[in-house]
């Protein structure tokens, strides 16, 4: 449906703005975005459940439902029970060491680690290891592997486990579903039921709906910010970040973010703090200077709404794995001018039920607005109010 106030803002200029937006919704500009998926690449599978980098090669490590690819300078390689030592097809974790190990987790064989030549398998039948589901990993300053797992929290030097559970350990859920570690090597486990857990030296510290204001006791994702403070995807309250003592910022409404949607799977943090959602349904989202702008399979090229992980290359680049396909995003062509007006904006795209398009509104508070084409550039900047549009 057409939105006419916008015109009415502009009198004497609806022809222009009418012309100029219905150009946008016909160009088909991929821009920023580049779509990977089965038809177009060697990717083995569409669903993209996890990723990595190894930073010595800027090698991109995906994890699908249906095997392991890495991704160098456009030169794919597979990886499946059929052609290497992996144990189970089907990837749900990934880390790569500062040695360049691949630590796989899978959701029914246990945890793999590839060295580029050969594989060793860790599983419950020849380890400690708590359980074959490994839903998280992550590596700390110490070389300590730790792995989330559904059964238990494990951590590996290389030679020695330890394995943390409930009713032995502060964890109040053994579903461990997302891992992340900061500079000086505070841990913060996601749990599914039983909150976020925060680990320093030897001391847990538990934060939980009933005891900490948390708004949500399952976390499926964490990112930690430039102050170290872990910023998470929820299933049920939105992104939420932890801020010290009780204090959490939490945005889960079009009150106070414009997010479309509560469930979410994954969260980023750039280095320059512009942080991104990954939706279970409505696509992907960004905070950036205090705007919200909001990517879906309506006004973008993403190939699908279900963002399932989210990983930042650069400033300029992150990665998205959707239910659809594999996602490169690059932030200089999406940025493009997007810091001249920071109340408002507007987004566009087709609209099955429109004879022409579909405009995207949201937080015109003080009469900024901004129009983006289909690969998010900015065509349009301006106020409402003074009529100043820029072309």
């Amino acid at each position: 449906m057409f939105n006419t106030s916008l015109l009415k803002a502009f009198p004497g200029r609806s022809t222009i703005l009418l012309g100029m937006l219905f150009f946008c919704t016909q160009i088909s500009a991929q821009g920023a975005w580049t779509i990977y998926d089965i038809f177009n690449s060697s990717l083995p599978e569409n669903s993209v459940r996890c990723m990595a980098i190894d930073k010595a090669t800027n090698k991109l490590w995906i994890g699908t439902d249906f095997g392991l690819a890495s991704l160098e300078n456009g030169n794919w390689n597979v990886f499946s029970t059929l052609n290497s030592g992996l144990p189970d097809n089907r990837i749900r974790s990934l880390c790569v060491d500062p040695s360049g190990k691949k630590w796989i987790g899978t959701f029914d064989g246990g945890l793999a680690c590839y060295n580029d030549t050969t594989w060793i398998i860790y599983n419950t039948f020849n380890s400690p290891l708590p359980d074959n589901y490994i839903k998280s990993l992550a590596m700390d300053s110490t070389s300590n592997l730790w792995i989330g797992t559904i059964g238990g929290l494990g951590r590996f030097d290389g030679t020695n486990w330890n394995v943390y559970q409930m009713f032995s350990d502060p964890i109040q859920s053994n579903n461990i579903a997302a891992i992340r570690i900061a500079p000086d090597n505070t841990r913060w486990f996601g749990t599914i039921n039983g909150g976020l857990a925060r680990l320093v030296d030897t001391t847990w510290t538990i934060f939980s709906i009933q005891t900490s204001g948390i708004p949500d006791n399952s976390i499926l994702d964490i990112r930690l910010d430039g102050l170290q403070k872990p910023w998470m995807a929820t299933p049920a309250a939105g992104m939420i970040a932890y801020l010290g003592a009780t204090s959490w910022l939490v945005y889960n409404n079009a009150t106070n973010s414009n997010l479309p949607f509560v469930s979410l799977h994954s969260v980023g943090i750039l280095p320059d703090q512009t942080k991104f959602a990954g939706t279970q349904s409505h696509g992907l989202a960004r905070l950036k200077n205090g705007i919200w702008d909001l990517y879906s399979v309506s006004n973008s090229p993403l190939p699908d709404n279900e963002v399932l992980c989210i990983l930042e290359e650069s400033n300029q680049v992150i990665w998205l794995g959707t239910k659809q396909g594999l996602v490169r995003l690059d932030l200089s062509v999406l940025n493009s001018s997007d810091t001249q007006y920071q109340s408002g904006n507007i987004f566009i795209g087709p609209n099955p039920t429109s004879d022409f398009l579909n405009i995207f509104s949201s937080d015109l508070a003080d009469g900024a607005f901004r129009i983006l084409d289909l690969s998010g550039r900015i065509l349009i900047t301006g106020s409402l109010s003074s009529g100043n549009e820029k072309i």
